[in-house]
């Protein structure tokens, strides 16, 4: 998840990369701002939200490109990310540790 101005930019990713790795992602529909601080149960038995990275990133993204190139800073995922829209929800991520 992305903070934008008004939602959060959101995409599912199957594992946390801990070296260079190139992978494809789901973009998600926008989510509120309120899930950048929640953890547990999803109503409607949709599943469970728990955080696994947070921190800063540099540039600001908009919710309607098509690529992006920014810096994530956390302690759990340092470095580059290249995204990059394939095709319907499908993204191709890019990711270079620092």
């Amino acid at each position: 998840m992305l903070e934008t101005d008004a939602s959060l930019v959101t995409w599912r990713w199957h594992e946390i990369p801990s070296g260079p790795l190139t992978f494809q992602a789901l973009r998600l529909a926008p989510h509120r701002l309120a899930y950048l601080d929640y953890e547990g149960e999803i109503s409607g038995g949709r599943g469970h939200v728990e955080r696994k990275v947070s921190g800063t990133y540099a540039p600001a993204v908009s919710p309607d490109t098509d690529s992006l190139i920014i810096e994530l800073d956390a302690v759990q995922l340092r470095g580059h990310v290249k995204a990059r829209h394939l095709q319907d929800d499908l993204w191709e991520f890019e990711f270079t540790p620092t």
